[in-house]
């Protein structure tokens, strides 16, 4: 009965430590990069580095709100990124509601890219510019993500542990 008892704790421990731990994640697998205020525009970033054959493509997804938290759709976002010599854009991004979404083939992932974002829409024009960190330098994000799966991995094994231990001694 205990051990039932201390497996529902850590369960709901565990639950509620994800639940409050903001996700790095989104829809379109790729992390959380950016998030801040540019004019009148709440602006979120998300990148994903995918390869397809000998080429990398670096898919750039903003999304926008007011600062009081409204989507922002039909907005005009142009986005350019650069990295030393290599230029890629300005690109029209492409619109889904309050999502903006453009893609460039790169020759690598590494480094650090420079992004331009500049916005237009009837609420006012903003720019921002921001650095994309390489895909190495977000392993951290995901380091409290995995501390989390061994301390419970090793709870789970340590109560089966003293179950069978249990179970031996009767």
């Amino acid at each position: 009965m205990r051990a039932r008892m201390a497996s529902t704790v850590i369960f709901a421990a565990a639950l509620a430590v994800i639940a409050v731990i903001p996700s790095a994640v989104s829809a379109h697998g790729g992390p959380l990069v950016y998030s801040g205020e540019a004019g009148p525009y709440r602006v979120e970033v998300y990148r994903l580095f995918a390869s397809t054959g000998d080429q990398q493509v670096l898919t750039y997804t903003l999304y926008l709100r007011t600062t009081g938290g409204r989507p922002v759709d039909g907005a005009t976002v142009e986005i350019t990124a650069r990295r030393g010599d290599e230029v890629y854009g300005p690109t029209r991004a492409g619109a889904f509601t309050n999502q903006y979404e453009v893609q460039f083939p790169v020759s690598d992932a590494g480094g650090n890219w420079i992004i331009d974002v500049t916005i237009d829409s009837p609420i006012g024009p903003a720019t921002l510019t921001h650095t994309l960190p390489s895909p190495s330098s977000l392993t951290a994000t995901a380091a409290p993500y995995v501390l989390l799966l061994v301390i419970i991995a090793g709870a789970w094994a340590v109560m089966r542990w003293r179950r069978r231990a249990r179970q031996r001694e009767r």
